[in-house]
């Protein structure tokens, strides 16, 4: 802190060398509360990586250690019951992350459901998740399609079909055979139908 800026803070932290232990204790508690509250003022807290993995728990992280172990004996002894452990720990592994995924999404509705939030895209992740999400997922649709930007979009599956195979199977061009003029072609080499040995 700039002494010139705030006298005050400075005068009340001065110590008598004359003081009680227990003064002196807790002028150090308000010396260290006042840095705190300036380092939080000052300092903003750091961003969490977008790196981390919000649904990952410590019992995620044993399972992979413990995989790691088993992958290792199992390529040092070639035993398929150590390949069978491995494989089960895999299985356990993919069981955790999905349980861990699919709570920490749960508690992360919870919490911005419980916030008064000003955009609409956190209610609409809520409203999918209240209409939505124990539902499978739906058969994938075909939006409505249009083969020029004047024409209006067509939903008819039929149409769609021939739009799409305008699209991306055009008719052939006639090659223009014109400027061969009078080329010579080598004669065709004449195959017996029977083979013989």
């Amino acid at each position: 802190m700039d002494e010139d800026n705030n006298p005050t803070v400075v005068e009340n932290f001065q110590i008598d060398p004359t003081s009680q232990i227990g003064e002196i204790e807790k002028r150090a508690l308000d010396l260290t509360e006042a840095i705190h509250s300036a380092l939080a003022q000052s300092c903003p807290l750091t961003k969490p990586s977008y790196r981390a993995k919000w649904g990952w728990s410590q019992k995620c992280q044993t399972l992979v250690k413990e995989r790691q172990r088993a992958r290792r004996r199992a390529a040092a002894s070639r035993d398929p019951e150590d390949y069978a452990q491995a494989s089960a720990l895999r299985d356990q592994i993919k069981a955790q992350i999905k349980e861990d995924g699919t709570r920490a999404w749960w508690e992360f509705l919870a919490e911005v459901s419980r916030k008064n939030t000003k955009t609409g895209d956190l209610w609409r992740i809520a409203k999918w998740a209240r209409k939505k999400a124990n539902r499978p997922p739906e058969t994938p649709q075909l939006p409505p399609l249009r083969g020029k930007e004047d024409q209006a979009p067509t939903i008819d599956f039929q149409a769609k079909a021939d739009l799409l195979a305008a699209r991306f199977f055009p008719t052939p061009v006639e090659a223009d055979l014109g400027d061969l003029g009078e080329a010579s072609l080598q004669e065709r080499i004449q195959v017996p139908q029977e083979v013989d040995r």
